[in-house]
């Protein structure tokens, strides 16, 4: 599925989301109500890049916002160049540029184009204009491809700022929801820390201790590090509580090192006194 030329740098999330999401092996939307936004262009769409029809609203945003004319170019220099290449670092700069209507024209192609999904994926994912929150937590809370979905998870680790917490909550609480979209989910809430998130997490991590394949057990990891990484006093009542489970030698050891107090921030040495005449 990915194009033979190599992916453009961009930046990524941190490196605890970037270890942890890249591990993955594979809700309801908000209950906000919501009307369609247009794509900038129509190349983006049909069927998903999984090789599944998506429905016409599978996307559906709570704003429309149009593109400006920078966006406005890059499309239109996306859809004259054939080069893969070309494209590729065209995608990257719409990632770059991060505007809302980026947002929804990358999350578009992702799900659509079986040659450019994961350029338009990482392009996706490498968007931290905080302007663009609310797009990305459409595009989370859609219907779409788990894999597009997740890219916007990304995005909002990456930014630092979260007001979408109570949607990825309810998703990484709901086992209706895709495992590589749950996953995610509990591994943004973690990374920044969201306490809010505590109640979810805990109820996604007792509703899969019937799962004894080895997903259950790394969706069970991901979010026992989730609640360690919160380490309020409620997260790790919950963690306390799972130690007395049954637990695999893996899932204990982990368990026991979210549950160590984090290790003290070295002294700042303070600056060397001028010495002179």
């Amino acid at each position: 599925m990915r194009a033979p030329a190599a992916a453009p740098p961009h930046a990524g999330p941190a490196p605890f989301l970037l270890i942890a999401l890249t591990l993955l092996s594979s809700l309801h939307p908000a209950c906000v109500k919501k009307r369609s936004a247009p794509a900038p262009t129509a190349s983006a769409e049909g069927p998903s890049a999984a090789g599944q029809p998506l429905p016409p609203d599978w996307l559906k945003t709570e704003r429309e916002v149009p593109a400006t004319s920078g966006l406005t170019t890059l499309i239109a220099r996306f859809d004259a160049n054939r080069d893969d290449k070309s494209r590729q670092w065209t995608l990257a700069a719409m990632g770059q540029l991060g505007e809302p209507a980026a947002v929804v024209w990358l999350a578009r192609l992702a799900a659509s184009d079986d040659r450019m999904n994961r350029w338009a994926e990482d392009a996706l994912a490498s968007i931290k204009n905080r302007h663009s929150g609310l797009e990305l937590g459409d595009v989370a809370t859609s219907n779409g491809p788990p894999r597009v979905r997740v890219a916007a998870i990304r995005a909002l680790a990456a930014s630092g700022d979260l007001p979408q917490q109570a949607q990825l909550a309810a998703l990484v609480a709901n086992p209706d929801q895709p495992l590589l979209v749950r996953e995610a989910c509990a591994l943004t809430l973690g990374a920044l820390g969201r306490p809010g998130a505590v109640p979810a997490l805990e109820t996604a991590l007792t509703g899969a201790l019937g799962d004894t394949k080895m997903t259950g057990q790394q969706f069970r990891v991901t979010l026992i590090q989730a609640l360690g990484r919160i380490g309020t006093d409620a997260a790790k009542d919950v963690l306390r509580a799972h130690a007395k489970r049954e637990l695999s030698p893996v899932e204990r050891r982990i368990l026991e090192g979210a549950l160590e107090p984090a290790a003290p921030s070295p002294p700042v040495a303070a600056p060397a006194k001028k010495t002179g005449p």
